[in-house]
């Protein structure tokens, strides 16, 4: 509890999580070019699944059930992209 204000003092809580953000924080400040690098390979795959695809929730409920759900967008999303940047092709 902080005090200093005439009426009491004022409370203070932290998240459950402020340690691993301050430890996120703290990664991404000393290796911004690695995340940044994270952010244009990886997380462009779950925006064009957002944007493109319009996928943007999930059918199923249950993280067992929500993986297998994404295992499979993911492993349409694979040859798709195969098919974009190294020439395969298949008949359609």
């Amino acid at each position: 509890m902080c005090t200093g204000r005439a009426k009491g003092g004022r409370e203070i809580e932290r998240s459950q999580y402020a340690e691993a953000v301050e430890l996120n924080n703290w990664n991404y400040k000393r290796n911004q070019k690695l995340y940044r690098t994270r952010q244009e390979i990886n997380e462009h795959i779950f925006g064009t699944i957002k944007r493109k695809w319009g996928y943007n929730y999930t059918n199923l409920i249950g993280l067992e059930k929500v993986n297998g759900e994404w295992s499979l967008i993911l492993g349409v999303n694979s040859p798709l992209h195969l098919d974009i940047h190294c020439g395969v092709v298949h008949p359609c």
